[in-house]
């Protein structure tokens, strides 16, 4: 993986506030889990397919939380 993409990925993670696979830190709890399910879910799904940067913009508009 690119060091760019891996730049982007944590970002994203850390926007969400997914722990990193290989840091070991404990999974966050959050008081709308549901919704943070549906987002990771959405967001997963979009990194199948689409290049990152269409994947940041649509988390920046709040489609992973609306779709």
């Amino acid at each position: 993986m690119k060091t760019e993409t891996q730049e982007q990925h944590r970002q994203i993670d850390e926007a969400l506030h997914i722990p990193l696979a290989n840091t070991g830190a404990p999974k966050v709890v959050r008081a709308h889990e549901p919704y943070a399910a549906r987002s990771q879910r959405n967001i997963l799904y979009w990194r199948s397919f689409l290049p990152e940067d269409c994947v940041l913009t649509m988390i920046k508009m709040g489609w992973d939380r609306t779709t």
